[in-house]
């Protein structure tokens, strides 16, 4: 068994996001015709009490909202040893990211105001 995955860091969007990567990675797809679609997402996870089985036609396989740790068994299974813990590795590295860019737009705009 896995060891269980630390997201008490996420937030509802990092949990979406993580939940689009996953979608979007993996190999289990019971419907092919289906794309992404967030609003449908929500509802299925909303109908199964935030277990993210099928989402949008592809399986997950996993709790993803209302826990702090993830169970990556059945979803790396099916995709890889490591796949979940890759993805939330992503999800990190967007946040990381993001933080910088928000960090240097600060920075560019107190720069800009300090000249004037």
């Amino acid at each position: 068994m896995q060891d269980a995955i630390n997201i008490a860091d996420f937030n509802e969007s990092d949990r979406f996001l993580l939940l689009e990567y996953l979608w979007e990675n993996t190999k289990d797809i019971i419907e092919p015709n289906y794309e992404f679609n967030i609003e449908t997402a929500k509802m299925q996870l909303n109908y199964n009490g935030g277990y993210a089985h099928v989402v949008c036609g592809r399986k997950i396989e996993m709790y993803l909202f209302n826990v702090n740790t993830l169970d990556p068994y059945l979803y790396d299974f099916h995709n890889g040893d490591g796949s979940v813990r890759e993805l939330v590795y992503c999800v990190r590295d967007v946040k990381y990211d993001e933080t910088i860019e928000d960090v240097e737009m600060i920075d560019n705009m107190f720069n800009q105001v300090k000249i004037k």
